[in-house]
């Protein structure tokens, strides 16, 4: 649309956070209302008006309205916006105060009914800031209920289920899965064959070659699917809640719960496809290959690495002043020895740690050696070599705290 002498090129944008009826009532409503409203005003040309629905305000990325209103105002087309609120506009204040400013170097003013604020005047970013803060701090705020409500309900035990890609269930008429008989049998036989030792790969090519429809209708397997089927506690009568937490509300990102939360663990809450003691065998399995894998890896560097290359420094940890270890030689009646020593005990004396411990390299390697013959030897069906220089024990082993009452090993 070409700038005409005295008449503004008018655009709005509404938004409704929710998919619900009234709010898409409300959604059509506004819509409705500036394009009446724009066309009432005898110098106001109306540009389009831009609605986002069921999208959260919080973040831009995701509102496809927004960014094309955005780009009509980068080619020149538009020289106002109406907007109801600012929290309708943005919910993140850096959001909101970046793109009022971007628009304002553009020749861009946005209106806010509700603040009574025009971004073209002096002193509207002042104002734009606190109440984007406002709507910044009510979000939160609601996320955070949200969050809390979520979590009383994983509390109490209450499950709602998403079967959409499970194969071997259906919803039934209460909202619980009902066993699919005809499709639970293949789940049965993937478990069947991988506990039996067949790999991941070779079950999948066997499911395509007969043509197994997996539950979107495809007959096509990937390694990936049949891992997939068998972590699912939910074949074994089970439901694990809190998987996943979110780590930014704005951004809505979330990440794997990894001690951040509790996580929640129901038995026996509906019909099982295979047995709890069956899906632990798989969980087993999944864990041997993991260990025989990583086994594989550290002997590759035993051989490759001479001995005296052999360093703990990046596990071994103090518990009284959290720090790391330092590898030193000392001589006793001329004979040499290796020693690893909290570093800040090294660096600083008492002042800096007052009971910095320390440990023999021959006695951790001996100690290293007892762990592995008693809790990994048999699982992973390597023993520990004479020379294990540089074994990676970093792969099976998260940290070792060396202090006054001795050593303990943490795992992976």
């Amino acid at each position: 649309m070409k700038k005409q002498e005295g008449i503004l090129r008018v655009a709005a944008y509404c938004r409704v956070s929710t998919n619900e009826r009234e709010q898409h009532n409300s959604y059509i409503n506004q819509i409705n209302y500036y394009t009446d409203y724009i066309a009432s005003k005898p110098n106001w040309s109306l540009v389009s008006v831009f609605a986002d629905e069921g999208i959260s305000g919080t973040s831009v990325k995701n509102r496809q309205e927004f960014m094309k209103m955005f780009k009509l105002c980068r080619l020149g087309r538009i020289d106002l916006i109406l907007c109801k609120s600012i929290s309708r506009f943005a919910r993140n204040t850096l959001d909101c105060l970046s793109y009022v400013r971007e628009l304002r170097k553009l020749g861009v003013s946005v209106l806010f009914e509700k603040e009574n604020i025009n971004t073209g005047e002096e002193n509207s970013e002042f104002m734009i800031t606190l109440y984007a803060a406002f709507a910044q701090a009510e979000s939160e705020s609601i996320s955070k209920n949200i969050t809390w409500g979520i979590e009383k309900k994983y509390r109490e035990g209450r499950v709602t289920y998403k079967l959409g890609c499970v194969l071997g269930y259906r919803l039934g008429p209460d909202g619980r899965p009902v066993i699919i008989e005809s499709e639970a049998v293949h789940v049965r036989r993937i478990f069947s064959m991988f506990i039996e030792g067949r790999s991941m790969g070779y079950i999948a090519n066997l499911m395509s070659a007969e043509n197994v429809v997996r539950r979107n209708g495809s007959s096509s397997w990937s390694r990936k699917n049949v891992e997939q089927i068998l972590k699912n506690e939910k074949y074994a009568g089970m439901a694990i809640l809190q998987k996943t937490v979110t780590t930014d509300f704005i951004t809505h990102t979330r990440s794997k719960n990894t001690g951040q939360k509790p996580m929640y663990v129901l038995k026996n809450i509906h019909e099982a496809i295979v047995s709890e003691d069956t899906f632990n065998e798989a969980k087993k399995m999944f864990e041997k290959r993991r260990l025989e894998r990583l086994t594989q890896k550290a002997f590759s560097a035993t051989r490759r690495t001479p001995a005296r290359r052999m360093s703990f420094g990046p596990l071994l940890f103090c518990p009284c002043c959290t720090g790391s270890f330092r590898r030193v030689v000392r001589s006793y009646k001329g004979a040499k020895y290796a020693l690893w020593r909290c570093a800040s005990r090294l660096e600083g004396g008492p002042t800096r740690c007052p009971h910095g411990a320390s440990i023999r390299e021959s006695v951790l390697i001996d100690k290293l050696r007892e762990y592995w013959n008693e809790n990994l030897a048999e699982t992973t069906g390597h023993p520990l070599p004479e020379d294990i220089g540089g074994f990676e024990w970093g792969l099976f082993i998260r940290r070792i705290e060396v202090g006054e009452e001795g050593m303990r090993i943490l795992v992976k």
